[in-house]
Parts: structure tokens; C-alpha cells; sequence
């Protein structure tokens, strides 16, 4: 029974080396590497939600700026001096 023992952590202990070797072995550049399976390389790449080419089309910065302007012409969103404006008596500082 412990021989049996023995030779199954022998042979993990050589698949782990030779794993460790592959891995060694195996080029750092990604051009040069070799997809294992075409079932990943047919997978889409995903594209996080929040990135610039999703989030800043030429046309939503005009629409900001338009959205201002307008907002400032008609007295909105008007900053004061101080983040207290807006309570009667506080002096901003």
C-alpha cells in the first residue's frame, strides 16, 4: 500500500516538474504563442461598459455644451463663492 502511495506522489511530483518546464519553455511574446483550442479562439473579445470610444461620441460632447450654455443663459446652475451658498447667514471663508 505505500508503495503505491509513494509512486502516486512520485508521478505527481514529475507531472508538476514537467508542467513547471512547459511552462518555462513556453514563449513570453504573445504573437508567437499557439491557441490550444479553437474554441476559445472563436470566443468574442468582451469590451469593459465604461470606455472612452463607448462613452464620448463626438455628438454627446456638443449636446453637454449645449446643455450648459443654455443652462447658464438662463441662470441655472450658476456657482456661487462657497460651497454654503445656498443657506442665508453662512459666510464662505
Amino acid at each position: 500500500m505505500d508503495s503505491e502511495a509513494a509512486g502516486a506522489r512520485w508521478a505527481q511530483q514529475l507531472e508538476q516538474q514537467q508542467q513547471l518546464q512547459r511552462a518555462r519553455a513556453a514563449p513570453w511574446d504573445p504573437a508567437e504563442r499557439v491557441e490550444v483550442s479553437a474554441e476559445f479562439a472563436s470566443m468574442p473579445t468582451r469590451t469593459p461598459v465604461h470606455t472612452f470610444t463607448v462613452n464620448s461620441t463626438p455628438g454627446m460632447w456638443d449636446m453637454v455644451h449645449l446643455i450648459r450654455f443654455i443652462s447658464e443663459t438662463k441662470g441655472l446652475f450658476i456657482r456661487g463663492p462657497g460651497h454654503m451658498r445656498h443657506m442665508p447667514g453662512a459666510q464662505a471663508s
